[in-house]
């Protein structure tokens, strides 16, 4: 913010004025980061937001589950679902408190989970079409086609989903088929489809 200071002694004819630039820091805006999926037990990395050009301090509540809760990226290892609050601390002090959900599935469990429904509104509540892995240890492949055959979206990592758009329109409110393949930890390839409701 610029600012200007002018000084004026009243018995004399003689008047000063500088100009000054003032920093001012702010917060960035807080988000709901993508969810981690896992099963109990089974570790998996989670990372926090970085900004290039700008250092941050990490400080991730609770602190439970983690290998370290002061780090942009711990480790996960637990046997139940957790959220957690991800404070990212600016060098000015100001801090943002990103939120993180962990899906921890039992440990026997092998399968890909996606809602009945999404509503991409943008009030940061399921505003996704996502596919949850539970027991994969990769995703080959998540695809969304709407009621012609057309694929609308495609996507190997598992954080990404469908904005209910498609080449930058939106779609329709109308129910749109998924497919997913994986493979477990054992090696075997597991495919599962269904459908999912867009609602608007």
């Amino acid at each position: 913010k610029k600012i200007s200071l002018s000084a004026h002694i009243g018995t004399c004819m003689f008047a000063i004025t500088r100009d000054s630039l003032i920093e001012i820091a702010a917060p960035i805006r807080a988000v709901h980061l993508p969810s981690a999926t896992t099963n109990a037990n089974r570790p998996v990395q989670l990372t926090a937001r970085a900004f290039e050009g700008q250092t941050y301090r990490y400080d991730w509540q609770p602190g439970w589950g983690l290998d370290a809760y002061t780090v942009r990226s711990p480790v996960f290892t637990y046997n139940k679902s957790q959220v957690y609050y991800v404070n990212m601390i600016s060098r000015e002090g100001c801090v943002t408190t990103d939120t993180l959900k962990v899906h921890v599935f039992d440990s026997s469990m092998v399968d890909v989970l996606v809602p009945k429904a999404f509503s991409p509104n943008g009030d940061g509540v399921n505003d996704l079409a996502r596919a949850y892995p539970a027991g994969l240890k990769q995703v080959d492949f998540f695809r969304i086609f709407d009621r012609y055959g057309r694929l609308v979206f495609e996507t190997r990592n598992p954080s990404e989903g469908w904005n209910g758009k498609f080449r930058d329109k939106d779609l329709p409110m109308e129910v749109y088929h998924w497919v997913a393949r994986g493979v477990d930890f054992k090696g075997n390839t597991v495919m599962r489809e269904g459908n999912i409701l867009l609602v608007r």
